[in-house]
């Protein structure tokens, strides 16, 4: 192994001149493909339509008119949603003045 190390090193330092320039050609080269780069960050462009994530966001911009509304839900532990501790929390959340929140 050692040898062979020996010889690369000792082809690099020769050919140091063809070295140099095929790194700043392959460097040239890839510098040139970022013309063509396109970064996609829509999530519904590159998850699959089925996935769950994907089907709940269509639903909440189906019901609410905008893909980007955050919903909170509340559900007691036990009984119905009728309970002084669940409508305390649903006040208290709906009290925030939050920019950008409607409640």
């Amino acid at each position: 192994m050692r040898a062979v190390m020996k010889k690369y090193i000792a082809w690099i330092t020769t050919h140091r001149k063809f070295v140099v320039f095929l790194t700043l050609f392959i460097t040239v080269d890839l510098l040139a493909q970022l013309r063509s780069l396109q970064v996609i960050i829509d999530p519904d462009g590159t998850l699959p339509q089925t996935h769950t994530y994907i089907a709940v966001g269509k639903l909440i911009e189906e019901t609410f008119g905008n893909k980007f509304t955050i919903v909170i839900g509340i559900s007691p532990h036990s009984g119905t949603v009728n309970q002084t501790s669940v409508l305390s929390k649903v006040s208290r959340i709906t009290s925030l003045k939050l920019p950008g929140c409607i409640g």
